[in-house]
């Protein structure tokens, strides 16, 4: 318990100090959601290691801060929702596009007007065609490849992408053929 306070009390002093804000109630609301990677041997804001690292960004001086998803949730709701939607959403990109994770691509305009209409009013559609379920995968694909990548492991400049063959579905290093990296579908731990 003492120290998981000591990393929320790290964690506030580092926001505050990075912050325009200079109190925590203030200084955390001045932060928003950038990205999400996987990366192993991360270290979060507050010192402790990490695997999946949320990027926040500062609305009032654009700074870019990593936390891990454990801190994440000390922010804010709706920056906790976004991250554990895009795990949700990149583990399968047939289900139904949460409404918060919609807005919130709309928002940075990765998705357009159009596209979230349909994402919305067709969430409550137990029944799609094959034509409107493609059309939800690329929607959900478009978000997830925006905000979320793992970083290869052999080159450590490209970063994993799904790919196809006629053996199924893998991944691979999106700079290929430079990197010649794949492996299985992971799955990403939350």
């Amino acid at each position: 318990m003492v120290k998981i306070m000591s990393d929320y009390i790290k964690l506030q002093n580092r926001i505050i100090e990075l912050s325009e804000a200079k109190e925590w109630s203030l200084a955390k609301l001045e932060w928003n959601f950038h990205r999400l990677y996987t990366q192993s041997g991360s270290k979060c804001l507050c010192e402790h290691p990490i695997t999946n690292v949320c990027q926040i960004i500062n609305s009032k001086n654009s700074k870019i801060l990593e936390v891990g998803n454990e801190c994440i949730n000390q922010f804010d709701e709706k920056l906790d929702s976004i991250g554990l939607e895009l795990f949700k959403l990149y583990g399968d990109l047939l289900i139904n596009t949460p409404k918060k994770l919609a807005e919130f691509a709309l928002k940075q305009g990765i998705i357009t007007e159009y596209e979230f209409n349909f994402c919305i009013d067709r969430s409550r559609k137990s029944k799609w065609s094959e034509k409107q379920t493609n059309y939800k995968r690329i929607i959900n694909k478009k978000i997830v490849d925006a905000f979320f990548f793992i970083e290869c492991p052999s080159c450590k400049v490209g970063k994993l992408v799904q790919k196809s063959s006629k053996n199924g579905r893998f991944m691979g290093c999106s700079t290929y053929p430079i990197c010649n990296h794949t492996e299985n579908n992971r799955e990403i731990s939350q």
